[in-house]
């Protein structure tokens, strides 16, 4: 299998867009649970753990972007 990425998050994310429409944003937490499976399933070094949270930590603010497009990071994320 092909490396897990961004875009398969994205992918995740459109499909509970699809069936909760505008209250997606409310299941982050069961979209990256979701994922986790599927990295593994791509995931070919010896430390797995290791390897997604690297890549949650990595794309979760990437994801949050994605779902708030007209609010750029300098909006949601100057006052933290």
């Amino acid at each position: 299998m092909k490396k897990f990425s961004i875009e398969n998050l994205f992918e995740i994310y459109r499909n509970y867009k699809a069936e909760h429409g505008n209250n997606a944003y409310k299941y982050i937490s069961q979209i990256l649970i979701d994922a986790k499976p599927l990295h593994k399933e791509c995931f070919t070094g010896q430390d797995h753990e290791q390897s997604w949270r690297a890549f949650k930590g990595k794309n979760l603010e990437k994801l949050i972007v994605f779902y708030y497009p007209r609010r750029s990071k300098r909006t949601w994320f100057k006052n933290c």
